[in-house]
C-alpha cells in the first residue's frame, strides 16, 4: 500500500536518522514511557526499522516506522494493526495480538488469510502523505489538479478515493469510491485507435483529480480497499503560487 516500503536491495548496515521523529518520540516517552511493550526492530529483507510503541487505549499501538533504503530515511506511522509485540522469523515479520494470536505482516494482498492459504479479507487503508510546501514556504499555494499514479495487476480488485489538505490538516475518515482505469483490449474483438493496448498484466493508472482550497502547504489523503498488490509509485501536482497574505 502507499507508503510501502518496496526494494530489491538489502542493506547490510544500519545507520538511523532520528531528528525526524525526535519530538513525536519524546511525546510519546513522556506520556507511555512506563508502559509494557516498547521495542525497537530492524527489518533488513523489508529495509525497514519499526519502533513498537504502546497505547493505553482500545485503538491500540502504534508504530514508528523508516524506509531505510532511500537516503532520506522518511518516517511514517503505523495506526490500527493489532501488534502488542514483532519478532523477525527468518527473513519474515511477525507479530503478537493481545488475544494470543501469532499473525505474519507485511505479507500477501488480504488480511486473515488461514494457515492453508484461503479465506482472507480485503485490506482498507487510510494514508496521507508528508505535508510539503512546493518549494516555497511563505506563499499560498492553490493546487488545481492532482494525480496518484498506481501499479497494480488487477485493477477490477482495487477502489479508492482521495482529497487534498492544507496548513496540517489531519483526514480521520474517507470512504473509497470506484475507481476509473483503462481496461485492456481483447485480441481480434478491440477497435483500432480506440482500445488500449495491455500492458504485461501490470497496469498503471493516471487519472486527474480536480483539488479544492488553498494553503502553504499541502497533503494529500487517501484511502483504499483492495485484494491485490498495489504500489503507489508517484504523485503529480498542478498548482500555482499566490502571495505572502
Amino acid at each position: 500500500m502507499a507508503g510501502m516500503l518496496v526494494s530489491t536491495k538489502v542493506k547490510d548496515t544500519v545507520g538511523v536518522q532520528m531528528h525526524k521523529v525526535q519530538y513525536l518520540l519524546s511525546a510519546a516517552t513522556a506520556s507511555v514511557g512506563s508502559l509494557l511493550g516498547w521495542s525497537f526492530n530492524y527489518f533488513p529483507a523489508q529495509n525497514m526499522m519499526l519502533i513498537n510503541v504502546p497505547s493505553p487505549t482500545a485503538d491500540g499501538n502504534i508504530q514508528f516506522v523508516s524506509n531505510d533504503v532511500i537516503p532520506t530515511q522518511p518516517w511514517a506511522i503505523f495506526q490500527n494493526m493489532p501488534a502488542q509485540c514483532w519478532k523477525l522469523f527468518g527473513n519474515d515479520i511477525l507479530y503478537g495480538t493481545a488475544d494470543g494470536k501469532v499473525m505474519q505482516a507485511w505479507t500477501g494482498s488480504r488480511d486473515n488469510i488461514l494457515l492453508d492459504g484461503t479465506g482472507g479479507d480485503a485490506i482498507t487503508s487510510l494514508i496521507q502523505q508528508a505535508y510539503n510546501y512546493l518549494g516555497e514556504s511563505a506563499t499560498q499555494k492553490q493546487v488545481d489538479m492532482y494525480r496518484l499514479n498506481f501499479i497494480t495487476s488487477a485493477p477490477d480488485e482495487v477502489i479508492y478515493s482521495s482529497v487534498m489538505l492544507y496548513d496540517f490538516a489531519l483526514q480521520t475518515a474517507l470512504t473509497p469510491n470506484a475507481l476509473a482505469y483503462h481496461r485492456e483490449s481483447l485480441w481480434d474483438n478491440a477497435i483500432w485507435n480506440q482500445d488500449y493496448w495491455g500492458s504485461s498484466g501490470t497496469i498503471q493508472k493516471n487519472v486527474w483529480n480536480q483539488a479544492l482550497g488553498l494553503g502553504y502547504c499541502a497533503s494529500i489523503a487517501m484511502s483504499m480497499k483492495s485484494t491485490t498488490e498495489v504500489i503507489w509509485v508517484s504523485t503529480d501536482f498542478s498548482y500555482k503560487h499566490g502571495g505572502l497574505l
